[in-house]
């Protein structure tokens, strides 16, 4: 973090002396203000803002530029809110989305008005064209506003128009009209303007919500993976890896995450797919092997390095150096209780268990794996509190996922 904020320190200062030189240089500016309303230092935030508003005021494509980052600051006033909508319903290059963007904005200044809003926007946008009405749709799915999807979008218009077919399928699927949705999915329109992920994805889903079988489920997740990756759709590889991941189907999961993590610019969100699901799969050679990886490449990942170094000591590899880091690791994060965990586990494959104990104080165990919760209990044990050990133990359910090196300590605490 501390390297991050002297990063931005030195490109903010650069921005400004060349700034100063070169006054017309609106897009130079328009970067100094974004380093500037999240500098920590008020005069510079202040100043950011300033520039932002007199860029805003300009009709062309800078000035839409300007809008778009006022709009994703956090916290404005309710006065500044008010500008900002005003300006992003008059803006000449305003689109679809920057509306949807001020409707948002005006809810936010009036949530009791929330009903009349939304109604006044779909009686607006039900005589527009389909391509007008992407953006509001979109945000009705995101609202969960699925009802007032169907009442605006006319079936055939979603078979006509993909970008409306998607948030339609989506309304369906929420809705819980899978007869409907079946329908659509089979009709030979949709097979036309979706694309092929899309397609096998909303069968494989279809498959999944109608209660066929597992493995025609999996067969069928299998192939929009398939699809994803011989389309180059990173997005659909994290969404159907997701999707599995939390319907049990781990080995597609783990086939999606690991073809993300090979995608430019989309490898982090991989790598935490791959570290999660490992441990849900309680496979602690995968979970080393793509924690190490991870840090390899992000080394100020804090989230990272605690899941590797909990690992390391889980499976007693390099125990003094992962002990070292991970005390390191626990004094920038004092109450984080899987470093606590970790600490503990490494002065105990140090024979020292007065100090595993002490590091076990204040541990929540809400913030704890189940894995991690039966090592707490084997702790307990150890330091002759028996009813505790028992109390955490039960409330591990019987059938929770844990890494072989925990279910060996769950084994012994219970034992």
């Amino acid at each position: 973090e501390m390297c991050i904020r002297d990063r931005n320190a030195i490109v903010l200062n650069v921005l400004k002396e060349y700034c100063a030189k070169h006054p017309n240089d609106f897009e130079s500016l328009l970067r100094l203000t974004k380093f500037q309303v999240i500098s920590s230092v008020r005069p510079e935030v202040a100043k950011g803002m300033e520039s932002l508003w007199m860029l805003a005021q300009k009709d062309g494509e800078i000035g839409i530029k300007a809008v778009d980052v006022l709009n994703s600051v956090k916290g404005l006033g309710p006065e500044d809110m008010q500008r900002l909508v005003e300006r992003l319903e008059s803006h000449p290059r305003a689109t679809g989305w920057h509306e949807v963007a001020a409707m948002k904005r005006r809810i936010e200044l009036a949530p009791s008005r929330r009903s009349a809003i939304v109604q006044e926007a779909v009686a607006k946008y039900q005589g527009l064209a389909r391509e007008e009405r992407v953006p509001f749709v979109r945000w009705l799915v995101e609202e969960k506003e699925f009802r007032q999807v169907l009442s605006l979008v006319e079936e055939s218009d979603a078979l006509a128009y993909q970008p409306l077919l998607l948030n339609y399928l989506s309304a369906l699927t929420m809705l819980g009209r899978f007869d409907e949705l079946g329908r659509m999915i089979e009709n030979p329109k949709a097979a036309e303007i979706l694309t092929k992920t899309d397609h096998a994805f909303y069968h494989a889903h279809l498959a999944f919500v109608k209660g066929k079988p597992r493995d025609e489920v999996r067969q069928k997740l299998s192939a929009a993976r398939i699809a994803a990756q011989d389309e180059g759709r990173a997005d659909m590889l994290l969404l159907i890896g997701d999707y599995a991941e939390k319907r049990g189907l781990l080995e597609i999961a783990i086939d999606a995450y690991d073809a993300v993590s090979k995608k430019a610019r989309m490898e982090r969100p991989g790598f935490e797919g791959l570290v999660r699901v490992a441990q849900l799969n309680g496979n602690m050679d995968a979970l080393l092997k793509a924690s190490r990886e991870a840090i390899r490449r992000w080394p100020d990942d804090e989230n990272f390095t605690e899941r590797y170094l909990y690992a390391s000591l889980l499976a007693g590899k390099e125990v003094e150096l992962s002990l070292e880091r991970t005390l390191r690791l626990l004094e920038k994060r004092p109450k984080d209780s899987a470093v606590k965990v970790a600490s503990a586990l490494g002065y105990f494959r140090f024979g020292d268990l007065e100090m595993s104990l002490n590091h076990m104080q204040g541990v929540d165990l809400n913030k704890c794996t189940v894995g991690q919760q039966a090592v707490f209990a084997f702790f307990a044990k150890l330091g002759g509190f028996d009813d505790a050990a028992k109390m955490v133990l039960k409330a591990i359910p019987s059938d929770a996922k844990m890494l072989p090196e925990e279910t060996v300590f769950y084994n012994k605490t219970k034992g």
